[in-house]
């Protein structure tokens, strides 16, 4: 003989009762499997069901704690595909450094000739770069603010003052390491 549902206020507004009768009622196992709206729908027409308009308090602080974790979760994966993807463009590269000078960069500064900057095709500007000349071992931070080269096997153009420090003039076989950020 299934058990008789017992009457209880329900903490849902009617919108959200059907898709939370096992909230709304108890009923016995049998009877939430077989016809969970059936007997719903049997209680005296669901009238002291639908009497609140809105989730009671402690529900209240449930959304919330559910809101606060679904924000931590987005903010999570964003920052570890920010990390992933910083990783793999810290990677060190190798290829041609050339020597480049102009008016205006991409990011808008005025090209300086005596300032230890770079042009890189995808760095983002304000990176610093180790830049390290593979024959005679010397080395130079400089920092992106440009886009290049457009020649196919060069990886980085550098000022006229960092190929000097660097001890080359034309091209120069280099590996490029991220060092950090400055804004």
């Amino acid at each position: 003989m299934p058990s008789k549902a017992r009457i209880q206020r329900c903490p849902w507004s009617p919108a959200r009762c059907f898709s939370s009768l096992l909230r709304c009622f108890e009923f016995s196992a049998r009877e939430r499997k077989q016809h969970p709206i059936k007997a719903h729908l049997r209680t005296k027409k669901n009238l002291a069901c639908h009497a609140d308009s809105g989730p009671p308090p402690n529900k209240r602080k449930e959304a919330t704690i559910v809101k606060r974790a679904r924000i931590i979760l987005v903010a999570a994966s964003c920052f570890s595909i920010v990390f992933i993807g910083a990783l793999s463009i810290a990677k060190a590269q190798s290829g041609v450094a050339s020597i480049y000078s102009g008016s205006r960069t991409a990011n808008g500064e005025k090209a300086n000739a005596n300032g230890m900057t770079a042009a890189h095709k995808s760095l983002p500007f304000g990176t610093l770069v180790r830049v390290t000349h593979q024959r005679n071992g010397r080395s130079v931070v400089v920092r992106i603010n440009d886009r290049g080269p457009f020649v196919r096997g060069r990886v980085i153009d550098v000022t006229p003052a960092a190929a000097r420090a660097l001890g080359f003039s034309g091209l120069a076989p280099v590996t490029l390491d991220v060092v950090g950020r400055r804004g």
